[in-house]
């Protein structure tokens, strides 16, 4: 019995021995064309603004290698997509869908001008400006004021680049909100106590000079969904606090605003104060 055991196991070892040692056919690999690599290879340690730049230096003298950072720049921006919501989502996928075509058009010719380069880094640069925007108002909402701080500080880097490359015109009416945002997200990160008032004050400066930028790209043909927002509380112009556009999961009811019928919904100079304390009082 034992020597019948010890037979079958010697052969068993032998067959898978010389299975393993049979070469194995190669497994097929999907392919791949130079763009899709060029899109999905970023790094993570670089932001899409690190790319727009690099994109409008090299376009003069190198534009297989603007258009590269170009589809880096919109991969980038896509991910940020994946993860933001509502207008701040339909801004950042039109951001990226429009350098994508920019970086076409670099590489075939068609787009032969740094103007027009400058202002499709505008749009884009715009894009995810509103969308760091609504985070922060977003993360202030729920009293993080940390999370709020990242936020606004992201949003007042990327309208100011926005400005920049719409004009000079624009690029000076948005340095007061972008030094006030920098200093106040400088605040909220280092948990200094600010007054409720000012952050929203804050962040609601900026939104205002996000919608100014949109509206002159707009009215140049270079934004899309990103420079169309709403009139806020009592037609101020500061983009209208949309719900699930910050990316984050959407509060419990307990936690949301009261809104009267006749309202529109809270503007973000109103701060945190105004939440409701209670909203099931004990009788």
């Amino acid at each position: 019995m034992r020597t019948t055991l010890a037979l079958f196991l010697g052969a068993a070892l032998c067959i898978s021995t010389a299975w393993a040692q049979e070469p194995q056919p190669p497994r097929p690999q999907p392919s791949r064309s130079n763009t899709e690599m060029e899109e999905t290879t970023i790094d993570f340690a670089e932001v899409p603004d690190d790319y727009l730049t690099r994109a409008q230096s090299r376009f003069s003298s190198d534009k297989k290698g603007a258009a590269q950072d170009l589809r880096k720049a919109a991969a980038s921006i896509a991910l940020s997509a994946g993860r933001a919501r509502g207008e701040a989502k339909s801004g950042l996928e039109d951001a990226a869908r429009g350098l994508r075509d920019v970086a076409k058009g670099v590489e075939d010719g068609s787009v032969k001008s740094a103007s027009e380069l400058k202002q499709s880094l505008a749009s884009a640069s715009h894009a995810v400006a509103n969308a760091h925007y609504f985070a922060a108002q977003a993360a202030w909402e729920r009293n993080e004021a940390a999370r709020a701080g990242h936020e606004l500080a992201s949003a007042g880097e990327y309208l100011e680049h926005s400005a920049k490359w719409t004009g000079t015109e624009a690029e000076k009416a948005v340095r007061t909100s972008v030094r006030d945002a920098r200093t106040l997200s400088g605040d909220l990160i280092r948990g200094a106590e600010v007054a409720p008032d000012k952050v929203g004050a804050g962040i609601a400066a900026v939104g205002r000079d996000i919608e100014a930028v949109g509206g002159k790209l707009k009215a140049t043909g270079g934004a899309g969904k990103s420079g169309e927002t709403q009139q806020g509380v009592g037609g101020s112009g500061v983009p209208k606090p949309q719900k699930d556009t910050s990316g984050v999961e959407e509060k419990p009811d307990h936690e949301k605003y009261e809104q009267n019928a006749n309202e529109q919904g809270p503007g973000p100079e109103q701060g945190r104060d105004d939440r409701p304390k209670d909203e099931n009082p004990s009788p």
